[in-house]
């Protein structure tokens, strides 16, 4: 999005080396809003106005609605060359602040004595058709904003999302190009062009198509609904080879003296019940070419049926519990649903290292804050302890607990 970014605006980005570099020298929205970001930065006097007039608002025209319900920043962002959502962040809050900005720009002129510096104050002022023109951007850019929100968490594994995204940017900045004006047409295009890009390096690597297609919430629907028939049976075929291979090499690992594990009595009954009472299973078989490959039942029966995840379970751990139903497919899920599709989860870790090494404890070696790191995230997240999931055998704990309390009351 840098060449977006760039396309659009020439003004420099604010280095506090050098603190009036980024005073744009000509019309330029981007840098008008940046210079008035720093401004209400530079001192407790100026963040305290600009705070006070967006709380109470400008006395000479009604609030511009808020851009798209998300919610308002305190305080004007300054964005950074490193980080081309802080610039969205940046022109999405000079659009929903357009008023509170006028007047803190007109409110900082009035009360400067210097006529020179009063004049610089008041050409920090935008004109409409520059805040209309600030607006196409912005709205531009949302695209991009939105699609990184639906593949970027530290949470859960977003892989999936990697092509459908890519393909959504595309079709929505194509859309754009056909509406924007004429300025933002290149603007647009090296949008389009870098897109396009990143699209093509998603085909070096199969990560994208398998972590697709072990989503329980979509599996291969995307590609069935927007590619051609000839390219979804390429993929198919693609994967059946990738599912073939990995078939071959956990066979491979099993040995007949141990192929068979020593597992719990509820637990082979109910693999028993599974394969004697499953219609689906008759189904596939059905359906499969009983001189097909051995591993072609299970390939057909995950595309072909759909599975239910439970409400606050996440992908892995559904994979990690049915991995005795679909040995293979798990084995593909839990290679590729830990693949990194966003940086924020290394953002995060920098960040929070970044508290914990503070100027009190700067002379901790690395396997102490690796270690106070892991406790920390432990104690935030409710790691430490783990309550046991409902089942017949904690519910036979809790029967006998029972039981012997009222044998001690008794007594």
């Amino acid at each position: 999005m840098q060449a977006l970014i760039k396309s659009f605006s020439s003004a420099n980005y604010y280095d506090p080396q050098n603190p009036e570099a980024h005073i744009p020298t000509e019309r330029d929205e981007l840098g008008l809003i940046r210079a008035v970001a720093v401004k209400a930065r530079s001192s407790s006097q100026c963040k305290e106005l600009f705070l006070r007039i967006k709380s109470e608002g400008s006395s000479s025209q009604p609030q511009t609605p808020v851009v798209a319900q998300r919610p308002q920043p305190r305080m004007l962002p300054v964005d950074m060359v490193v980080r081309w959502s802080s610039t969205f962040m940046l022109a999405h809050t000079g659009v929903s602040l357009k008023d509170s900005i006028q007047y803190f720009v007109f409110q900082m002129s009035t009360a400067e004595k210097d006529e020179t510096k009063r004049k610089k104050l008041r050409e920090l002022l935008l004109t409409d058709r520059e805040w209309a023109n600030l607006k196409e951007f912005h709205d531009i850019l949302m695209i991009s904003d939105n699609a990184q929100q639906a593949f970027s968490s530290e949470t859960y594994p977003t892989l999936s999302m990697g092509i459908p995204a890519l393909e959504a940017m595309h079709a929505g900045y194509t859309r754009k190009c056909r509406k924007v004006s004429a300025r933002l047409h290149e603007a647009v295009d090296a949008a389009l062009s870098k897109i396009e890009d990143y699209y093509d390096k998603t085909s070096c690597s199969d990560a994208y198509l398998v972590s697709m297609a072990v989503n329980l919430d979509s599996k291969f629907k995307h590609l069935w609904k927007h590619w051609t028939k000839t390219m979804y049976n390429e993929t198919i075929a693609l994967l059946e080879k990738i599912f073939a291979r990995r078939h071959k090499e956990l066979e491979g690992q099993e040995h007949p003296s141990t192929a068979v594990n020593k597992r719990s009595s509820k637990l082979s009954l109910l693999m028993q019940e599974l394969d004697s009472s499953d219609e689906e299973s008759e189904k596939d078989e059905e359906m499969v070419d009983p001189l097909a490959e051995p591993w072609k039942k299970d390939f057909v029966h995950w595309m072909a049926h759909e599975e239910i995840i439970p409400e606050k379970m996440d992908m892995v751990t559904w994979w990690g519990l049915n991995s005795q139903r679909y040995p293979i497919w798990a084995a593909l899920a839990l290679d590729h649903l830990p693949i990194m599709v966003s940086s924020v989860s290394s953002e995060r870790v920098f960040s929070a290292a970044g508290i914990t090494i503070s100027k009190c404890r700067n002379r901790l070696k690395g396997d102490i804050v690796e270690a106070l790191q892991v406790l920390k995230c432990a104690i935030r997240k409710d790691l430490i302890i783990c309550l046991p999931m409902p089942s017949s055998l904690l519910e036979d704990i809790l029967e006998d607990g029972e039981n012997t309390e009222m044998e001690m009351n008794k007594v």
